[in-house]
């Protein structure tokens, strides 16, 4: 055998592994139901308590002492430099006047307390979820099916990205026989639940405590939507839970693993539309671009994956630094070209404006709702280490995320300004039932906090879609175990 033949021989050994491996699919893993309380596992009760957010007035007193020492030791921004470099610090001494001077956190606490809170105990955690139920006639609850809708959220969110979206879901609505009771938790380590205490809660065993969640307010199915975290956490419940989950919808898809970056480069040398759909090629291509973005946007999340404790540390001790941390995601995840906007483009006036495109921009207090959830409950260094333990080995070795889901029907909404547009096949490659994908007009990371309106037609839309799906698979059963029974009747 020539050298030339043993090279390309040994070279298409190669490819050939290298393929096998990319596109092989692991066992779906047991699942192991975990202890993530302080001291030794004790078994949940079925005791679910009202709840209501009250901070002391001394909380607010020691804010804005912090806040205005922290006037006095901004470093001014550079000339002619917007959002480049981070948070403008110009912009961030107008947030914090406002927050110190218009913001009231007491009237605040009045609108977040508006809707039902509540708290139970899960696998050693207390756990803090919102529960509305629809508010029907007499007339429409004879015929208006009510569907549980289990919403999460991501980080650096929290549950006030929903509230604008709750009456539009929860209202019947006139193309629909349906409507939606919401159950809204605030993740394990985030906001109002607590945090493990002991290592190793990524995605799946987050999906598991809100699958026990829904179970003890007496829901085993249900529906779930999820936006970043929670899209990962809804998609590792239809993938581990397919008995328990109806239906998947999520305007942000984790789709993106080796062989899907594999045929995207390849689509860069030869022809994108080859893999992807034209959408997606309009929003990936050229790749130099995207990779660009996708590097300079996801810095933080290499310091939250390797080291959350110690940005924890800073973050929690400055609320000038942590408006600043998460404000920042707020105005370059939502629009791109808001990076280099005087503002970043946040509305500074506080007023409901519309942005380029029609959207409204989220108003200033509301963005601060969601930071002071952080500040008040100290909670941003375990929300950061779920960073840590879905990127870490043990995660990345299971190889979870290759694993498709098969048999719950799933809905993408796919929004413009999202961080990285998943092209069409990889989603069909994730989720096999895929019975809605839609492209949207406008909106960002946060489509529900600013887009409440598109999103909550999307949800309508996706379940309805998802509905048929579960009418026409029952249909299939009953025609199927027919024939069955006429097979066995002639046998007899």
């Amino acid at each position: 055998m020539g050298k030339v033949t043993t090279v390309i021989l040994l070279l298409g050994i190669g490819l050939a592994f290298l393929y096998n491996k990319l596109t092989s699919t692991p066992p779906v893993p047991t699942l192991e139901e975990k202890w993530w309380g302080k001291g030794s596992n004790v078994a949940d009760d079925s005791k679910i308590t009202p709840f209501s957010i009250t901070v002391p007035p001394k909380v607010i007193e020691n804010l804005n002492a912090r806040l205005e020492v922290a006037l006095e030791t901004l470093t001014p921004p550079l000339y002619d430099i917007n959002f480049e470099y981070g948070f403008n610090t110009a912009t961030l001494r107008k947030v914090i006047e406002f927050w110190r001077n218009k913001y009231d956190w007491k009237r605040q606490e009045k609108f977040l307390n508006s809707v039902p809170h509540f708290k139970t105990v899960i696998s050693g955690l207390s756990i803090h979820f919102i529960h509305v139920k629809p508010k029907l006639t007499a007339e429409e609850a004879k015929t208006v099916k009510v569907l549980p809708l289990l919403m999460l959220h991501g980080w650096p969110g929290s549950v006030r990205e929903m509230y604008e979206i709750i009456p539009m879901l929860t209202t019947p609505y006139q193309r629909s026989d349906f409507v939606f009771e919401l159950i809204i938790p605030s993740l394990p380590g985030y906001g109002f639940s607590e945090g493990a205490h002991r290592p190793g809660m990524d995605t799946a065993q987050i999906g598991l405590i809100m699958k026990k969640l829904m179970e003890k307010i007496g829901f085993p199915k249900f529906y779930v939507h999820g936006g970043d975290w929670g899209s990962a956490i809804g998609s590792d419940m239809a993938l581990f839970f397919p008995e328990n989950v109806l239906g998947f919808h999520s305007n942000v898809c984790f789709a993106f693993g080796p062989m899907t970056m594999f045929k995207l480069v390849l689509g860069a040398f030869t022809w994108p539309t080859l893999f992807a759909d034209e959408v997606s090629v309009s929003h990936l291509y050229p790749l130099s671009k995207t990779f660009s973005k996708v590097m300079r946007e996801s810095g933080y999340m290499h310091i939250q994956a390797t080291k959350p404790d110690t940005v924890g540390i800073a973050l929690r001790d400055s609320p000038a630094g942590l408006a600043a941390y998460i404000l920042e995601k707020f105005s370059t995840w939502t629009k791109e070209s808001w990076m280099t906007a005087p503002d970043g483009g946040l509305n500074l006036s506080d007023r409901p404006l519309q942005g380029s495109g029609g959207s409204n921009l989220i108003s200033l207090t509301a963005l601060l709702d969601n930071v002071m959830i952080y500040y008040i409950t100290g909670c941003i260094t375990t929300s950061v280490r779920l960073y840590s333990e879905n990127l870490g080995s043990a995660r990345m070795s299971s190889r979870i995320d290759n694993i498709p889901v098969k048999t719950v029907p799933v809905a993408i909404s796919r929004f413009p300004e999202e961080l990285l547009y998943t092209p069409e096949f990889a989603i069909r490659n994730k989720f096999h039932n895929l019975v809605r994908l839609s492209d949207q007009p406008r909106g960002g990371h946060f489509a529900a906090f600013e887009e409440p309106r598109l999103m909550a037609d999307e949800i309508w839309d996706s379940v309805k879609a998802m509905e048929l799906d579960h009418a026409k698979r029952k249909i299939a059963d009953e025609l199927k175990k027919k024939s069955n029974e006429r097979a066995d009747t002639k046998k007899a």
